[in-house]
């Protein structure tokens, strides 16, 4: 039979099967395959295993971002206590001195520094 370049070549009606049944069962037989490989018990635990590592992957950089917020927070938590701590210890400083006890005791509670005829020296023998 001769078959000019225009004319394309055509199967009985019988056995004609459509472009789209052909590659329909060509992915069906490849797909079967895939699965087939995959049923393999080492290749089945790898792919286990490798989902398995993604998971703690995210969720180590889950926990790994919490960690870090909360050290932020804490940071800061710990230099607003610091400069309290500077606060209180320049307060302490301003009320321990001698004259500001002094002037409290007599203002207050009308305190009065001894004079010489009301003080007594005590030896220790």
């Amino acid at each position: 039979m001769i078959v000019k370049k225009d004319q394309a070549f055509k199967y009985p009606e019988s056995h004609s099967i459509s472009n789209a049944q052909q590659t329909s069962k060509m992915n069906d037989s490849r797909l079967k395959t895939t699965l087939a490989e995959l049923a393999q018990p080492g290749q089945l635990l790898l792919l286990v295993m490798v989902v398995l590592s993604a998971l703690a992957v995210v969720f180590s950089s889950y926990q790994s971002r919490q960690l870090f917020h909360e050290l932020q927070t804490l940071q800061r938590e710990v230099g607003s206590l610091q400069l309290e701590w500077r606060q209180l210890l320049v307060e302490e400083g301003a009320f321990s001195t001698h004259i500001r006890v002094e002037s409290t005791a007599a203002a207050e509670l009308g305190m009065q520094a001894p004079s010489a005829d009301n003080t007594i020296a005590v030896r220790e023998h």
